[in-house]
């Protein structure tokens, strides 16, 4: 019987990609350079990653949204609330530095570009979508919209504008872009 993993050695081992990642930059970073560093076997962590770029992603982005019962209860507030969590993330400078190494990784890798989707993004994207769905079906947003769409413009402006641009939005900023895209959107009748 095998035993079972230590969930600190987990989180050891992620704390020092964090580390290390700010220190050597995604090209610098190695298996050999994290177990090293975190006083563990390179078999303790091929066991729980298979590459680099699957431990990298898990160090840096691997959050859980809020619930939707924790987000405020107006359809506006809580895509803003969500837009600056996600934000944030896409923020740390750790995210920034992973970035670029991660995109190269994701175009050349089906399978961790899949796990990307339907492990990090797919759930906040469905409380998105859940959330505009409910502001159709409650008047504060026009019927005739495409939530998909709106889900896409929330999502990839404060990556895009982080990642690619170099210009992080904060909290503020995030803010705007939401009243922005949702006041596009917005029933004519909706007095929010």
């Amino acid at each position: 019987m095998a035993r079972p993993r230590d969930p600190k050695t987990r989180l050891r081992i992620c704390a020092v990609t964090r580390q290390l990642l700010l220190e050597k930059g995604y090209g610098g970073l190695s298996i050999e350079g994290i177990a090293k560093h975190a006083g563990v076997g390179k078999t303790t962590i091929y066991r729980r990653w298979p590459s680099k770029a699957d431990l990298v992603f898990d160090a840096v982005y691997n959050r859980t949204p809020p619930p939707l019962e924790a987000l405020p209860h107006e359809p506006r507030r809580a895509l803003t609330v969500l837009i600056q969590a996600l934000a944030r993330d896409f923020t740390t400078p750790e995210a920034l530095v992973a970035t670029s190494g991660l995109l190269t990784e994701f175009a050349a890798r089906e399978d961790l570009a899949q796990r990307v989707r339907d492990d990090i993004l797919a759930p906040p994207y469905a409380l998105v979508i859940g959330l505009l769905e409910q502001g159709c079906t409650t008047g504060v947003f026009r019927p005739d919209i495409e939530p998909r769409l709106v889900a896409d413009m929330l999502f990839s402006t404060p990556f895009v504008t982080a990642s690619i641009l170099g210009r992080p939005m904060d909290d503020h900023a995030v803010a705007s872009l939401v009243t922005h895209v949702l006041d596009g959107i917005a029933h004519p009748g909706d007095p929010s």
